[in-house]
């Protein structure tokens, strides 16, 4: 190139001279030789960016085919392709990770959807209360025993919505520190799918890289190693950058709420999830976790851990009262309308679905787990094969598939009953003065009522089979399976509280006696229920109830309340035939 460069320069000459200069400098020969070199420097440059490229490109792709793996995982997410796009754009322009290119690699989902939807449905101030308990105010300034606070509470307590307000409570918290992170999930039953142990890591950890302007730079180390063996992180890995995140915050500065634990599968989630929480804890996590009091694997796992009941307080009550005068419109109008129905002619009977459709929507804006109290409340005085007492509807919708404890503080009141279901139900006094839930009867407030739930398909299609379930499930307590309990104990002659008169009451009597009303129905209806079921999806039902002695033995023992003397000489196989 000098050469060229060199003979190129016109030289200063003489007139006569300079018009030598203007042939062209080079002899044939040396120009093919340069055209030649120069081939073959264009040759070695194009190899050169070539390879660049292919590198470039197999980390685009890398990068694209990780993405696609999480969209397939993702359920439908509108905006995949979208962000697929974007991110492939993203690792085009720079070989280091992106920030945003890493945080939807951690979770492709949104997070905040379910949170939104409950806050936006929580009275202002309710729950208040709980941030001047010492068992909270201890736990969120580390003074606790434990780093673990266990919520726990009855059905219908209040539990999301103290959740909802614990995890605003500690965002603005948040907002005021770059140093303190909050992160949270609402476990739901219906989603257990989408909420497996590696799928809720990886929405915390999401969380909390969202809070952090700049991701630590260690974190490029795993998550390139994992890219580049195209694969999946595993529960140990997804661990890892969790802790790489989490200590990016100042110590024990990390808050995480779990709402609803109680609503995860034992065998599937709980098993996992309950040590990876106590983990964290060790880790240096704060964690506040709220359920029921049951299943025995949680109240076994947290039997160390600090604890606080919940439940609505008056507080919560009072700043609720205006929802409930709102209510009172609503059943005020479906009285009138039930009133209008039962004073016309049958052909010119008017149609109650908006009325019932204005009254289902007020249903389904109540706050806690009022709205599924009132679902269960419909469905079983929708299903049941005859009229319910009281007592009976307060133990059918206590009943929990997967919780073999019965417990008497779980127990709706009757006006709560009543409240939740905004006038759809109504209670038959048998002596108008005074209240026994042992007598008292229960029924929906008019039979169109019934006709609306089933032809709306609000309550189950599959009412026969979930019954049989209940049934099944209610002799199974372990109240019932630690032996019998004779007739002369059943609640006629205890008192309203199931106690039996003596000075040291055994529990176990006092609350089977609790639960003898409905043990009747179940004995008398349950091959009812049972023979409307397609027989091929109850055979392992059927199979699980004749092969456990001590749960027949139960179902004998109801009959006995019967004093029906055929139950003496039975046996499964009398039964099974029956």
């Amino acid at each position: 190139m000098a050469r060229i460069k060199l003979g190129l320069v016109p030289k200063k000459k003489k007139w006569g001279v300079q018009l030598l200069w203007c042939q062209w400098p080079f002899k044939e020969k040396e120009t093919l030789e340069f055209i030649e070199r120069i081939e073959r420097l264009k040759s070695l440059f194009d190899l050169a960016t070539g390879e660049l490229q292919q590198s470039q490109l197999k980390k685009i792709e890398n990068n694209v085919q990780h993405l696609v793996q999480a969209a397939q995982g993702s359920h439908g997410s509108k905006n995949t392709e979208d962000q697929i796009i974007q991110c492939a754009l993203l690792c085009a322009r720079t070989n280091k990770p992106n920030r945003e290119v890493i945080i939807n690699w951690l979770y492709s989902e949104a997070f905040d959807k379910r949170h939104t939807e409950i806050s936006g449905r929580r009275q202002p101030n309710t729950g208040e209360w709980i941030l001047k308990e010492p068992e909270v105010q201890d736990w969120e300034n580390g003074k606790s025993k434990s780093r673990l606070l266990w919520g726990y509470g009855i059905p219908g307590a209040g539990k999301t919505f103290l959740s909802s307000f614990m995890i605003d409570h500690l965002k603005n918290r948040a907002s005021t520190s770059s140093k303190c992170g909050v992160a949270y999930i609402y476990f739901n039953y219906s989603e257990q799918a989408q909420q497996n142990p590696l799928s809720v890591l990886a929405s915390l950890t999401k969380q909390l890289a969202c809070q952090l302007q700049e991701l630590p730079t260690e974190i490029n180390k795993p998550y390139k190693n994992i890219i580049d063996k195209q694969k999946n992180p595993s529960l140990e890995e997804r661990y890892n950058i969790f802790l790489i995140i989490a200590k990016a915050f100042a110590p024990g500065n990390v808050f995480l709420v779990c709402d609803a634990l109680d609503e995860c599968k034992q065998d599937t989630q709980r098993k996992i999830l309950l040590p990876l929480f106590h983990r964290m804890t060790n880790d240096g996590m704060n964690l506040f976790i709220t359920s029921r009091e049951f299943p025995d694997d949680i109240q076994t796992s947290f039997k160390n851990s600090s604890k606080i009941r919940l439940w609505a307080k008056n507080e919560d009550i009072n700043v609720s009262a205006e929802r409930v005068r709102q209510w009172d419109v609503n059943v005020k109008q479906l009285l009138a309308a039930l009133k209008k129905l039962n004073d016309s002619s049958s052909k010119d009977e008017p149609t109650m679905d908006p009325t019932y459709d204005r009254v289902m929507e007020s249903i389904r804006l109540q706050e806690g787990n009022c709205t599924e109290l009132a679902l269960k409340i419909l469905f079983w005085l929708a299903n049941a094969r005859r009229v319910l007492t009281v007592r009976e509807l307060q133990v059918t919708v206590s009943i929990e598939n997967d919780c073999p404890t019965f417990e008497k503080t779980a127990l709706a009141d009757r006006n709560t009953l009543l409240d939740v279901c905004a006038g759809l139900m109504t209670i038959d006094q048998e002596n108008n003065e005074e209240e026994n839930d042992l007598k008292d009867t229960v029924r929906l407030a008019h039979y169109t009522i019934q006709e609306y739930l089933l032809r709306k398909s609000i309550t189950p299609n599959d009412g026969d089979m979930q019954i049989a379930t209940a049934c099944i499930t209610f002799i199974s307590y372990d109240h019932f399976t630690q032996g019998a309990c004779t007739p002369h104990k059943s609640d006629e002659s205890n008192g309203p509280d199931g106690s039996n008169g003596s000075d040291e009451p055994d529990k176990s009597d006092e609350y089977r006696s609790y639960l003898h009303t409905f043990l009747k129905y179940v004995v008398v209806y349950l091959t009812i229920h049972l023979g409307e079921c397609d027989e091929t999806l109850t055979t392992q039902l059927v199979l699980q109830f004749l092969e456990n002695p001590q749960v027949f033995l139960v179902y004998v023992e109801g009959h006995l309340l019967l004093d029906d003397p055929y139950c003496e000489l039975a046996t499964p196989l009398h039964f099974a035939a029956g």
